[in-house]
């Protein structure tokens, strides 16, 4: 026997909405990390849940389809077995998964198609989630619909059903109670999964989860597999097998057989001693298991002194009582013990304290029996005429309201909560909707799919989009972020999503304003709590501090007198840290981390321009000017030689970091290619937002400082071939490391459409540098290598990791970023390559969806959405409505998908021009889509829907293209033709 064996599916499809939380479907057609119950790693850290034990895992979710043909029954399991599912082999052998499992992962659906040599039907499966560019709402539904496609190819008519078997989550609890609750309407019939006595600040609270099946010839079953271990299970799929249909029974499950003894004990009508003999001895294990609640810890007692405990039964029944307490209970016990240790050996004293202890418990215990918390069924049963086809859907929705900030401090809650009240809603409104939904989600996959660029090219960037479910926030207060990393570093990390937020400003443009806005609302000012600690990280500041300390001892407890000299200290010095933009939230949107990066304010005020230029909202704008300013202002302070940059303090020479960036691992000194580029591109940035403005005077001040600003960053680091990692000019210390991301600023001047920070010659110069000694073969686009014959000063690092920890790594979202700056500047081959290699690094270890850094599925590598539109050529002004698309190869056709923050659409590039719009709209005045300056005049003629428009050839920054007489306003289904004569 030989097979192949794969990698194991470590990463998968997220079903779910924006912050809704999400459960991943992977490769083994089983739901795996169910993060939708406010559980972490999704919701990071709580004293009631933990990540390794989660309320469902794998095995808690399965679907069974059954068919009756020419009187022969057939069922298959639609996944692979878990590992605790072995005995289904012994005792329901004719239950087995399907031979073979292909599947067509494309967020936001995973297609499967399940087939077998015994199954007469063809059964294909795709779970989906909507995902509607530009509509928030119902991109933010909690559901999962569960759509299968079954074909009758025989010749003979077939009886088919679906099962849906689901466990209720509440059973994580050990003091819950659980419950299953039928819901039946005109239109489906589900079970609502819900638990009784959860604690108020439990992250389920209030919650419940539902599974439903719409149409008719729809049946359920409220509890499942509520017997004695597998006995309940093998009766209830015995009774499926034979007829393909479940009883409709509302009823819940019944008693395991000892329960009506064990509530006879606790009434005091029968003695422990006739309870134990009158049971028989080979079930005495199961009834104690039914209530224990630490079963090794309970057999480890038992085997130090058995032949007692197996007839002192009073002295057994007391062990018993003792390992059934609930932890709450069980930490009571143990103080008690602590203050009379006597209890342990005086049998009156223990017997006393265990029935008031244990007795609730356990009364809980048999009202809720633990060994096979009950699960609930729902079934849809069809008759397939040959040749005929027909669909069935699930709708599996949640509603959990009680969404907490870590350690559960403060209630953050949904945006669902705006529109539904229960999960039954939740579902009602996905039937109501299914068709619309549908149909908008698919559009937008296969519009993403279609087109000229390579198919693992379109994999990649469809793969990063899982992201946006995955790890996000969406509040009841509309508040917005998503996580660095799963669970990991916190959310809205400004530096992250200097890279990450591209397809989120043109899919979902309110999410990353309200995102920017967040973060604006907690920019440093004088009286917030860490003002004053961040004015003394100044070394000058705290050296003139120390001054006036020694003058008046007072200024450390009264705040008047300290407000006073810190204005006064920053009239000589100049360093104020107002405007000093945060960091990231960790895990809740009510407080940030730290003001430690001196890249995140230039980055603050090029995402406010992109967002604004992208969008069109001058509202926006508006809003963060002050923000923007400040920020810039706070920046313009910092700079320790008047040189118009900003300087990288050494750790040593501050007590808290005040000039750390997004390598926060791997330090700089001085002046940092990386900074000053991002500084040089927010100058430009900011001087064209002031004009937009009317600020002509702050405009007037940027250009000047970055006139001077420019010259001094040559002087500093660019070494004749790059840019060096960074030079300090006062420590008389520098840096040649070949930095992958050094020219970062470029990047977004290119974004912008703004004029270059550096001459070309000098950018493709380090472009190729970094090509030639950052990509290493088989480890991908490394951060930072030190070519042969370079020196090299480590600065010391401030996590007391190693100085190599990050320059010797490759970061995706860093190598898409810089993929696209290839691109942009016309070395396109490389660009791809390096997109490709990092495409297969993963594939191959199995992480397509789940790309690694500080955290799983890390936000940063969402940045290869601006590959797509680097090989687009995509610029776009929504103020000026000018579009720019110049494909990178023009010797082929190119067809691609092209998304604005208000629609999109298709884009193909040949002979001609054509745009099709699908969605949204989309306003032009200018259109330009060539770089051929041929001699000769040139002429356009444009048609929409086949109808002329007037338009005339224009020739603009040495671009080609069109310029409408009047605005034209493309919306979903019109088509533009231009022909060029």
């Amino acid at each position: 026997m030989s097979k192949c064996c794969c990698n194991k599916p470590l990463s998968g499809i997220p079903l779910g909405g924006i912050g809704t939380g999400s459960i991943e479907i992977r490769s083994d057609g089983a739901f795996h990390e169910w993060m939708i119950f406010n559980n972490p790693p999704w919701c990071g850290w709580n004293e009631f849940m933990k990540a390794e034990n989660p309320p469902l895992k794998a095995s808690d979710f399965s679907f069974i389809i059954r068919t009756r043909a020419k009187g022969e029954v057939t069922t298959r399991l639609l996944r692979n077995l878990e590992q605790e599912e072995i005995l289904y082999s012994y005792h329901i052998p004719h239950l087995k998964p399907a031979e073979t499992i292909k599947w067509t992962p494309r967020f936001p659906h995973a297609e499967f198609s399940y087939s077998d040599p015994a199954l007469p039907v063809e059964c294909k499966m795709t779970a989906w989630s909507p995902f509607i560019p530009h509509d928030v709402k119902n991109s933010s539904l909690p559901a999962a619909i569960l759509s299968f496609k079954l074909k009758n190819p025989s010749k003979h008519a077939i009886d088919l059903s679906i099962l849906g078997l689901l466990s209720n989550p509440f059973k994580v609890m050990e003091e819950a109670g659980v419950k299953n609750t039928v819901k039946e309407t005109n239109q489906y019939k589900g079970i609502v999964f819900s638990g009784n006595s959860i604690p108020e600040k439990h992250p389920m609270a209030g919650g419940e989860l539902s599974l439903s099946v719409p149409g008719p010839g729809s049946t359920y079953e409220a509890s499942v597999s509520s017997g004695f271990q597998i006995a309940g299970f093998m009766n209830f799929f015995e009774e499926f097998y034979r007829t393909g249909s479940l009883r409709n029974n509302a009823d819940p499950p019944p008693e395991p057989p000892f329960v009506p003894r064990i509530k006879a004990l606790m009434a005091g009508k029968i003695s422990v001693k006739d309870f134990y003999l009158e049971t028989p001895h080979h079930f005495r294990d199961g009834f104690e298991q039914m209530l224990l609640k630490e079963v090794k810890n309970f057999y480890q007692e038992i085997s130090k002194d058995a032949l007692r405990l197996n007839r002192d039964l009073e002295a057994r029944w007391l062990l018993v009582m003792k390992h059934s307490l609930s932890t709450k209970n069980r930490k009571i016990f143990n103080d008690r013990i602590k203050e009379d240790p006597q209890i342990n050996t005086d049998q009156a004293k223990l017997e006393k304290l265990l029935n008031e202890l244990a007795i609730p418990d356990i009364k809980k215990s048999i009202d809720l029996p633990k060994i096979t918390p009950p699960a609930g069924g729902v079934c849809r049963a069809i008759h397939l005429k040959p040749g005929k086809e027909q669909e069935i859907h699930f709708i599996l929705g949640w509603y959990f309201p009680n969404h907490r900030a870590v350690k559960g401090e403060d209630y953050m809650g949904h945006a669902y909560e705006h529109w539904f009240s229960d999960s039954s809603q939740v579902t009602e409104y996905v039937i109501k909707n299914l068709k619309s939904l549908k149909s908008k989600t698919e559009l937008f996959l296969d519009s993403l799919y279609s087109g000229t660029l390579p198919h693992w090219f379109k994999d990649a960037v469809n793969a990063q989009l899982t992201t946006i479910v995955k790890n996000s926030f969406y509040t009841k207060s509309k508040d917005f972020g998503i996580w660095e990393g799963l669970g990991c570093c916190g959310l809205a990390t400004l530096d992250v999503t200097y890279y990450g937020s591209f397809p989120i400003i043109h899919l979902f443009p309110e999410l990353e304003k309200a995102q920017m806005d967040l973060t604006a609302r907690f920019q440093l000012k004088e009286g917030m709590a860490v003002y004053d600690e961040y004015f003394l990280a100044f070394p000058k500041n705290k050296i003139e501090f120390e001054k006036e300390l020694e003058k008046d001892t007072s200024l450390i407890n009264d705040k008047e007198k300290r407000k006073a000299v810190f204005k006064k200290i920053t009239k000589i010095t100049g360093y104020d840290p107002t405007g000093r933009i945060p960091h990231l939230f960790p895990g809740t949107f009510s407080y940030v981390d730290r003001y430690h990066m001196i890249d995140l304010m230039p980055k603050f005020a090029l995402l406010a321009h992109r967002d604004y230029q992208w969008s069109g909202d001058l509202s926006f704008l508006e809003k963060m000017w002050p923000h923007i300013k400040a920020a810039i202002d706070h920046n313009i302070a910092q700079d320790e030689q008047g040189l118009g940059l900003p300087y990288h303090y050494g750790n040593e020479a501050t007590d808290l970091p005040i000039s750390s960036q997004t390598y926060d691992v791997w330090d700089f000194q001085g002046y940092s290619s990386y900074v000053c580029s991002i500084w040089l591109a927010a100058l430009r940035s900011t001087a064209a937002m002031a004009r937009i403005l009317k600020d002509e005077k702050y405009a007037e001040k940027m250009d000047r400082l970055y006139q001077k600003a420019e010259g001094n960053m040559e002087k500093l680091l660019w070494n004749g071939e790059y840019y060096d990692l960074w030079n300090d000019p006062p420590n008389k210390q520098k840096n040649e490391f070949c930095m992958t991301d050094q020219i970062s600023g470029q990047w977004y001047m290119n974004v912008l459409n703004l004029p270059p920070l550096f001459e070309k010659k000098k950018v493709v110069s380090a472009l190729k540098a970094i090509a030639r000694y950052n990509s290493v073969p088989e480890r991908g686009l490394i951060n930072g290598v030190l070519p042969e014959g370079k020196k090299a000063v480590w600065a010391k690092g401030i996590f007391g990791l190693p100085p190599n920890y990050q320059s010797d790594t490759p970061w995706t979202g860093t190598e898409y970023a810089v993929a696209a700056l290839f691109i942009q500047q016309g070395l396109v081959k490389k660009g791809l390559a390096i997109v490709k290699d990092v495409y297969d690094r993963y594939k191959k270890a199995g992480l397509t969806w789940n790309h690694y850094e500080c955290g799983e599925h890390y936000y940063r590598a969402m940045s290869i959405w601006n590959v797509m539109q680097a090989l687009q050529g995509f610029k776009y002004n929504a103020i000026a409505h000018e579009l720019i698309l110049l494909p990178s190869d023009k010797k082929k056709e190119h067809k691609s998908l092209v998304v604005t923050s208000e629609g999109y659409g298709m884009f193909e590039h040949a002979k001609n021009i054509r745009v099709t719009w699908l969605s949204g709209k989309l306003t032009l005045t200018t259109f330009l889509f060539s770089t051929s300056m041929k001699k000769g005049k040139k002429s356009v003629k444009a048609e929409i829907n086949g109808r002329k428009t007037a338009c005339q050839a224009i020739i603009e920054n040495r671009l080609y293209g069109m310029q409408f007489e009047k605005p034209i306003n493309l919306k979903a289904g019109d088509i533009l033709n231009v022909r060029i004569k």
